[in-house]
């Protein structure tokens, strides 16, 4: 499932978040979103997920040969093909953690083994299971928060996975994880992408968008400064223009980079 945006401009009031945002992720693929603070990243993942109403502009998704609006979609298809998670997931009720991943088949035909699929993937203990989501570390919240949307796109079990249709969409999903977890996330945004899934991660840490990202959206003030492949956008020079300070990449043998201050 390709997403294309075109030419999307949103307002919150008189204050214009994203400014004639054109860009596109590929299926197959993990497209990773960078930039500053209020740079439109989260705004942008929102407008994806059908969450924000453009002004102007669309935001659209491949099916077979043609595209078409993500407005267009029923709200039970889009949730069988597009699963978002934010920035800072809450769930006011005192669910478990395996009630909050069921959630994700609440538009759905219930499966316990896709549900059961998604904490396997998300290597989330089974001893956490029954306990209350409000009383996990933020940390767990994240992992439990992914595990829902897997368990909302999960593909039929008991097969190859064909990921070819649907479109995972991820704000921040590391910021709050031990490197254990980080490890998690990044091997499961890696297993869709090879079964033909689109990956959209917006993420702070530039060094782990540089490593498991394969194509890279540089946003700066509410616009597109630069779109490409992942090795040509965290190039020094490019990312000093948008961040406002110096960086060096520092490349290992083996291809491993990292983005270090300057």
């Amino acid at each position: 499932m390709t997403i294309r945006i075109e030419k999307l401009n949103i307002f919150y009031g008189r204050r214009q978040a994203l400014n004639e945002v054109s860009c596109q992720a590929q299926a197959g693929a993990i497209t990773v979103v960078v930039g500053p603070n209020a740079s439109g990243k989260s705004t942008l993942l929102r407008a994806i997920a059908g969450l924000h109403r453009p002004s102007q502009g669309r935001v659209l998704v491949q099916r077979r040969d043609s595209f078409r609006s993500i407005s267009r979609l029923s709200p039970r298809k889009r949730a069988a093909q597009l699963a978002y998670v934010a920035q800072r997931p809450a769930v006011s009720a005192r669910f478990s953690v395996r009630q909050v991943v069921s959630l994700g088949r609440y538009a759905l035909t219930r499966s316990e083994e896709r549900i059961d699929w998604a904490l396997d993937m998300m290597k989330i203990e089974e001893e956490l299971f029954e306990r209350p989501y409000a009383e996990l570390s933020v940390g767990q919240q994240q992992l439990v928060a992914v595990a829902r949307a897997l368990a909302q796109i999960a593909p039929p079990i008991n097969r190859p996975l064909d990921a070819s249709d649907l479109c995972l969409v991820l704000d921040e999903p590391t910021a709050a994880l031990d490197l254990k977890h980080v490890g998690v996330v990044r091997h499961v945004a890696r297993i869709l992408a090879d079964a033909g899934a689109t990956v959209i991660l917006a993420l702070h840490d530039l060094t782990a968008a540089a490593q498991i990202g394969d194509h890279a959206w540089l946003l700066s003030s509410g616009q597109i400064a630069a779109t490409g492949p992942v090795e040509e956008i965290f190039e020094p020079e490019h990312l000093a223009e948008v961040f406002g300070c110096g960086f060096r990449l520092v490349r290992e043998i083996g291809g491993a980079q990292y983005i270090l201050p300057a």
